[in-house]
């Protein structure tokens, strides 16, 4: 694909065909091994990490989701239901009340990793695309589903996040499939047991990560040539200082909790994880591209372009 920070590059690899059984391990880049940057999971922090706009006050919808992050709901509280919708909404010492009230009426759940904390560093994209070409694990899985979906007249299958979102992230993400996968996959992308269904960053990054780039793509591109982007993307714009401590991505197949999708994204867009991240990342925005500059015929794609010009 193509990576576009604002000029147009075209990668020199070409895609491989659907059913191309060409596999093999990308070598990791010792760049980008290094300690990246955890977040504090201080009231403050956490207030900050969902006060999208900036304007020292959050919305219902806010509201709910950073109360997650202390495992609270915020349901339990009776709140005024018009509380928040509009300003003045919520400010920090509102939320900080409110946190105190939840702790005196509630035992607290399992905490959820901000949004804007749900990023994967380079190296975790890297051991992930290693893990799915470990003995050719998916690309196996999408020749044995091409057989039968082709003579019936379905989708060919590819090594892409379409098959990645359905074969791995919501089995490793699952504790009741989980053991489903083979041992020297999960192995290879370093994944453990999960305590819950959840999404992919926070299996892997629980006190998650602070984001470096906001990735907006097409599913549909080959996993592989993704990793590629970025990973050039980052040798080429990426200081010295920053490879050394590698970068921090946000791409929606991992930060969200495919479980849970509707519940995730919420009421409105504006107040869920793309915009949260989008505004969180602290490099800014990259989308990766091919010859058909499939993003541009995305929703989501089209959205985030949209919030990043505004």
């Amino acid at each position: 694909p193509w990576l576009d920070d604002g000029t147009v590059q075209q990668s020199p690899h070409r895609p491989s065909p659907a059913g191309s059984k060409a596999c093999g391990l990308m070598a990791k880049n010792d760049v980008h091994t290094a300690r990246i940057t955890k977040p504090s999971w201080t009231s403050a922090a956490v207030f900050e990490a969902h006060d999208i706009d900036r304007s020292g006050q959050l919305t219902l919808n806010q509201l709910r989701f950073a109360f997650r992050a202390f495992g609270y709901d915020l349901a339990g509280l009776n709140i005024d239901a018009e509380k928040g919708k509009s300003e003045p909404g919520v400010d920090l010492e509102g939320f900080k009340s409110l946190l105190e009230k939840a702790k005196t009426t509630q035992n607290p759940g399992q905490r959820q990793v901000p949004y804007a904390w749900r990023g994967l560093s380079l190296q975790q994209i890297q051991d992930l695309d290693a893990a799915m070409k470990k003995n050719c694990w998916l690309q196996a899985i999408c020749d044995s589903l091409n057989k039968t979906d082709r003579s019936e007249g379905g989708f060919s299958m590819a090594c892409n996040m379409y098959a990645m979102d359905k074969e791995f992230i919501r089995r490793v993400t699952d504790p009741d499939s989980f053991g489903q996968l083979p041992q020297d996959v999960l192995s290879v992308a370093g994944a453990t047991m999960p305590s819950r269904k959840m999404s992919y960053a926070e299996l892997l990054n629980p006190d998650g990560l602070l984001l470096d780039v906001f990735v907006s793509h097409f599913w549909g591109h080959l996993f592989e040539l993704t990793v590629k982007a970025l990973l050039a993307w980052t040798q080429k714009h990426a200081s010295a200082e920053r490879k050394r401590r590698n970068q921090c991505f946000w791409i929606c197949l991992f930060a969200v909790n495919q479980h849970q999708v509707a519940s995730e994204v919420g009421d409105s867009p504006e107040d869920g994880p793309f915009n949260a991240a989008l505004v969180s990342a602290r490099r800014g925005a990259v989308m990766v591209l091919d010859e058909r500059i499939m993003p541009f015929s995305r929703i989501w794609c089209l959205f985030e372009l949209d919030r990043i010009k505004s």
